[in-house]
Order: C-alpha cells, then sequence, then structure tokens
C-alpha cells in the first residue's frame, strides 16, 4: 500500500504534492534543509519543522549527520511524532 492511500484526504487533496511526496528517498529534503542551515544560518539559531510520523528516526539521523546539535522528535497530540527541533552548533 502506497504512502498515499494511508494519508487523510483533506491532506491529500489541498496540500501541495511536491510538499507531500518524493521520487527517490522519503527523507531527501531534511537533508538539504540541515546544510542550509549549517551553511546559512546563525551559529547556534534552531530549527523547528514538521515531519512524516513514519520517519522521525531517520529525519533525527539526518540532521545529525548533516551536523546539527541537540536533534530531537516531538510527538504530536495523537501520539505521532511529529516535530524535529535542531540547532546549529555556536
Amino acid at each position: 500500500m502506497n504512502e498515499k492511500n494511508k494519508m487523510s484526504q483533506n491532506v491529500v487533496n489541498y496540500e501541495p504534492h511536491t510538499a507531500l511526496f518524493v521520487k527517490d528517498h522519503p527523507i531527501e529534503f531534511y537533508f538539504a534543509i540541515a546544510k542550509f542551515v549549517v551553511n546559512c544560518q546563525y551559529p547556534g539559531c534552531f530549527l523547528l519543522t514538521e515531519i512524516n510520523e513514519n520517519h522521525g528516526d531517520d529525519v533525527k539521523d539526518a540532521f545529525e549527520n548533516g551536523g546539527l546539535e541537540n536533534v530531537q522528535i516531538f510527538k504530536d497530540l495523537q501520539g505521532k511524532d511529529r516535530i524535529a527541533v535542531a540547532q546549529k552548533p555556536n
């Protein structure tokens, strides 16, 4: 079963598909986000982003391997991994 079939119709119908689905690697954009923060943002800044509930561990690994620190994954009110928080080193 593909991921689109598991999603709520209000998400599939109203969110841009380019924001929901990728062709190759499900966390490819998180690698790019980590690189951007490390290369372009102020030391010590924080990153907060919504994540796919099925990829919390992968996002955490991508951020840590991308040079970010203090990476944490927080659950939403339904108990699903939903928010990633990370910090650029000082």
